[in-house]
C-alpha cells in the first residue's frame, strides 16, 4: 500500500455551513482542519469499504457518492 501525504488545504466555506458543523467556533474549526484533510476522488474510486473502522467523518463538498453493499 502506498500512502501519499496531502498538502493541507483550508476547508471551503460550504463545509462549515453543514448542520453538524455550523455551530463550531474558530478553535473547533482549527482542530477539525488539523485532524482532517480534503480528498479528491476520481469516478469509481472507493472511499471506504465494509468493515473499515468507523472513525472518519466524510462531508461531500461537490459531486455525488454512491453507496452499495454486497454479501
Amino acid at each position: 500500500m502506498t500512502v501519499v501525504a496531502l498538502e493541507p488545504r483550508p476547508f471551503p466555506q460550504l463545509v462549515w455551513s453543514h448542520p453538524l458543523l455550523v455551530g463550531l467556533d474558530e478553535r473547533g474549526r482549527a482542530e477539525l482542519e488539523s485532524a482532517g484533510a480534503l480528498r479528491d476522488l476520481r469516478a469509481g474510486e472507493r472511499l471506504f469499504s465494509a468493515g473499515d473502522p468507523a472513525d472518519t467523518l466524510f462531508v461531500v463538498v461537490s459531486g455525488e457518492i454512491a453507496v452499495s453493499a454486497s454479501e
